[in-house]
């Protein structure tokens, strides 16, 4: 059980991806969400560039706390045929931040508010900056441990 426990953090944490078949209809009503590296792609708003006629909520600054205080009206309001999720290095940076397991959860209730509406979600990981990357691996190791 404490194997599957590691690889579900590993997942979330370093890169998750919930497989996806990739047809039209899934690229009807995309938005992006989440950050700051949400928000620079190609400016909130303006997400085009990447999928045409998708949408760019994504806030600098914010954390997956923020996301997950926003994400079901964002749900209601778009009506998304798939999401794609980019938070938590902000929840583990900063003066608000907190610790890998505080940051899983709060990234995993942002998944679990989406995956409830059965909207497909790509979750993207939390970049490897200094000292963001060392609590995630070291979060990761202990998990590993037999």
């Amino acid at each position: 059980m404490k194997f599957l426990t590691s690889v579900k953090h590993l997942l979330l944490l370093c890169s998750v991806l919930v497989p996806l078949s990739v047809t039209a209809d899934l690229l009807d009503s995309v938005i992006f969400v989440g950050d700051s590296d949400v928000y620079y792609w190609g400016l909130q708003g303006n997400s085009d560039a990447f999928i045409p006629g998708s949408v760019n909520v994504g806030v600098s600054g914010w954390t997956c706390a923020d996301v997950n205080g926003k994400i079901n009206d964002w749900l209601e309001q778009y009506e998304p045929t798939l999401v794609i999720l980019k938070c938590g290095t902000n929840d583990m940076w900063g003066s608000g931040q907190v610790g890998p397991e505080e940051a899983f959860d709060r990234f995993t209730k942002v998944i679990d508010k989406i995956s409830a509406t059965n909207v497909p979600v790509i979750a993207m990981s939390t970049k490897p900056v200094s000292p963001v990357f060392a609590m995630q691996i070291n979060l990761i190791l202990s998990y590993c441990e037999v």
